[in-house]
């Protein structure tokens, strides 16, 4: 028997949008992924109770907003995703409207994105889906993961409107390390610059 968005929550269909987000806020810090780092199987079960916490949150509030047919979208697009159908998932997303694409729209565009590696774009997007909706749990502990995740890699990240940091590394001090890595390469019988 699949439960209502509200028996998922714990609350009646009658809870105000306070008491929605309160049920929603207490279950996402039970059932956070981060509390379960010492076992794997704890880890994997919240995280798919984390899922569907956020789909029934998503859902109510949908509905409440009178926007349930974009919603019931969004959620046919994350099952693609996690399906690994990942082609399919963004064609149908890039078909919805502009005015239909909500913060879930650029959440799972995020996703995407960073599945083909393309981590400046996958980040703006989830930015941008932080900015839509600063009280989605899920957003913001997905950003703050990616975050983690990027930190030391590359450090060229810039957010919209923020420039980009500039690298340390001057010309000198890459000709000097291509130097070195000739002097190295000429000790072991090879020759990385021919000219040197």
């Amino acid at each position: 028997m699949n439960k209502s968005p509200y028996e998922i929550l714990g609350i009646n269909e009658n809870a105000t949008d306070t008491e929605v987000k309160n049920a929603y806020r207490q279950l996402a810090r039970k059932y956070h992924p981060d509390n379960y780092t010492k076992d794997a199987d704890m880890a994997k079960m919240a995280e798919e109770r984390m899922q569907e916490i956020n789909q029934a949150y998503d859902e109510i509030m949908s509905r409440r907003a009178g926007s349930f047919y974009g919603s019931a979208d969004y959620i046919a697009i994350r099952r693609k995703v996690k399906a690994g159908r990942f082609s399919e998932a963004e064609r149908d997303l890039d078909a919805i409207a502009q005015n239909m694409r909500n913060a879930e729209w650029h959440y799972i565009k995020s996703v995407l994105l960073n599945r083909r590696g393309w981590v400046n774009d996958a980040m703006r997007e989830l930015e941008l889906a932080c900015e839509m909706d600063p009280n989605n749990l899920e957003y913001q502990q997905a950003k703050e993961m990616f975050n983690q995740r990027t930190q030391g890699f590359g450090n060229n990240y810039a957010p919209y409107g923020r420039p980009q940091r500039q690298s340390s590394t001057s010309t000198c001090d890459m000709c000097t390390g291509l130097l070195c890595a000739d002097m190295c390469c000429e000790c072991m019988g090879s020759d990385l610059i021919s000219c040197c």
